[in-house]
């Protein structure tokens, strides 16, 4: 559904790793293994006794999908001017993907991408890793 690199990228801006993570429901259960103070993105402290390199421990939370697909599209607008909307095609709901102002990924500017997973929160999460792997192909 989700890889553990985009699930990061939008919930911590890369800053600390998922290590694991499963859907329950309408939920998604995730694990990272860092200090708290990776997780709320303070930085290192010499000043600080138990400074996070000594207290990583493994964290877990979890997020609705759906409030989840909707930080993916915020991702997206945020990091690549993208922006991300919802169809309906063929009875099924999908995820239209279209960058404003410049190319991207072989897409030409205005060009649109669709994304048809049925169900829209799939097809918007499938957009972000396709933009995620894009991103990789280009650098």
């Amino acid at each position: 559904m989700i890889s553990k690199e985009l699930l990061s990228e939008v919930l911590f801006d890369g800053r600390v790793e998922v290590k694991w993570f499963g859907v329950n429901g309408n939920t998604l259960d995730y694990s990272l293994f860092c200090s708290l103070n990776q997780l709320k993105g303070t930085d290192y402290n010499k000043d600080i006794p138990n400074n996070y390199y000594t207290t990583e421990q493994n964290i877990y939370e979890n997020i609705n999908i759906y409030e989840l697909s909707h930080k993916c599209k915020e991702w997206a607008h945020r990091e690549y001017d993208a922006i991300i909307y919802s169809a309906v095609c063929n009875g099924c709901q999908s995820a239209r993907l279209h960058f404003r102002g410049r190319a991207f990924g072989g897409l030409q500017n205005g060009e649109v991408k669709e994304f048809n997973y049925g169900l829209e929160y799939i097809s918007i999460i499938k957009a972000c890793e396709w933009i995620l792997e894009e991103k990789e192909n280009e650098y």
